[in-house]
């Protein structure tokens, strides 16, 4: 995504709204578990058993879920392609 400029060198208000926007969208789009173990992980730093504790997914699969989470966002940032770069592992 490239980010149209003010004379200030900041993004604009307008295009930091449709980043949230497509962020959001694409948290919509991942199941609940999956959200809920990205969102304490990434945002709230929560540990694996926290995240047991509180959602019920086992601390042993919270990284599956962590990675697919990502995977989804890498792809918006990709602009929806991220094939190549699973190719390249």
């Amino acid at each position: 995504m490239d980010a149209p400029f003010d004379d200030t060198g900041n993004a604009g208000q307008g295009y930091a709204d449709r980043v949230w926007a497509e962020f959001l969208s694409v948290l919509d789009t991942l199941p609940p578990p999956t959200r809920a173990v990205y969102l304490m992980h990434a945002m709230f730093d929560a540990s694996f058993e926290d995240i047991e504790r509180t959602t019920g997914v086992r601390r042993e699969n919270c990284g599956q879920h962590i990675a697919r989470a990502r995977r989804a966002v890498r792809e918006l940032a990709h602009g929806g392609n991220d094939s190549k770069r699973d190719q390249d592992r």
